[in-house]
């Protein structure tokens, strides 16, 4: 098939407000991907104009956005560089052929580009390529798993404990939230980030704490797609799986009108209690599990996988 030819130009940051709606419709539509409305503004807010950018190919005659790709520009907590993450690299199927695809990538994924240090989270089909052309050559030994499950499979009831409480996070509890945070992810800075991801619009979120609410002992938040009738849950730690069936049952609970969403995904590790925690909530179901892979360049950014029961997202983190 020939190659359709498109004159295209590829801008960063773009402020004209139609161009990330289409980039979203493209990402959950035909990626199947979790994107709201209120990502680009979280991203840009979060991580500020510097350390992110959104590229956006345009077909120059339509005026309309055809391809994308993500890169967040992440922070130790002395403000030196750790990492570039990279995300949300595709395609509109009707323009693929005509390099796009390849002019994004070089954007986000050639040396010259971010942070020396870089990472992203790679469909198997792409983990081959991603490896040879742009050096992504590093992988953690256990990878990453996926998986969703059927809302009418969820068995949950109220878990109470005399070990722990969980609750709606209010404004005091933020600073203690964010230290839990750092502690978890251990040289990264994204406070501004997380605060304002976990209290977007039209999501669920909800903190354990010990009895007199001096610590954090996980969180976990649910966000909302309508349009495909889809949860995500992350971030999504906890330090034990009771304490995570509490905050999971507690959020999803909370959700108006659960009965329009058809499933619940997950993102977690082979060596992470994803896998045990969904056969725990949906028990009695077969599962279907997908896999993905977290490359990185230089050096493989550790997380601690046992208290990640799901990730926080797929396009700018793999924690």
């Amino acid at each position: 098939m020939t190659a359709p030819k498109v004159n295209f130009k590829i801008v960063r940051n773009p402020s004209e407000p139609h161009y990330w709606p289409r980039i979203r419709e493209l990402a959950i539509h035909n990626e199947s991907w979790f994107n709201t409305p209120s990502d680009y503004d979280i991203w840009i807010q979060g991580f500020g104009q510097d350390d992110f950018s959104l590229w956006v190919a345009i077909d120059i005659d339509k005026d309309v956005a055809i391809g994308s790709a993500t890169a967040a520009n992440y922070r130790k907590l002395d403000g030196s560089p750790l990492m570039t993450f990279i995300g949300m690299v595709m395609v509109d199927p009707a323009y693929r052929g005509a390099g796009i695809g390849i002019e994004l990538s070089k954007k986000v994924m050639e040396k010259d580009t971010g942070f020396p240090n870089k990472g992203l989270i790679a469909m198997p089909s792409m983990a081959e390529r991603y490896r040879k052309k742009f050096g992504f050559v590093l992988q953690p030994e256990k990878n990453m798993v996926d998986v969703e499950v059927a809302t009418k499979d969820l068995k949950l009831s109220a878990v109470e404990s005399p070990d722990f409480i969980v609750k709606e996070a209010t404004e005091a509890d933020w600073d203690k939230i964010l230290a839990y945070d750092r502690e978890l992810v251990k040289e990264t800075q994204r406070d501004k980030f997380m605060k304002l991801y976990c209290t977007q619009p039209d999501s669920y979120y909800r903190i354990a704490t010990t009895p007199d609410e001096s610590k954090i002992l996980g969180v976990c938040l649910i966000r909302t797609l309508p349009e495909t009738k889809l949860l995500y849950t992350g971030p999504f730690y906890a330090e034990s799986e009771p304490i995570a069936v509490a905050l999971f049952t507690s959020a999803f609970q909370a959700i108006r009108d659960p009965q329009k969403y058809e499933s619940v995904r997950f993102a977690g590790y082979h060596d992470s209690p994803t896998v045990d925690f969904v056969k725990k909530i949906a028990p009695g179901v077969e599962h279907h599990f997908s896999h993905h892979f977290t490359q990185f360049t230089e050096r493989i950014i550790e997380i601690p996988r046992p208290k990640i029961f799901s990730i926080t997202e797929n396009d700018v983190t793999h924690m």
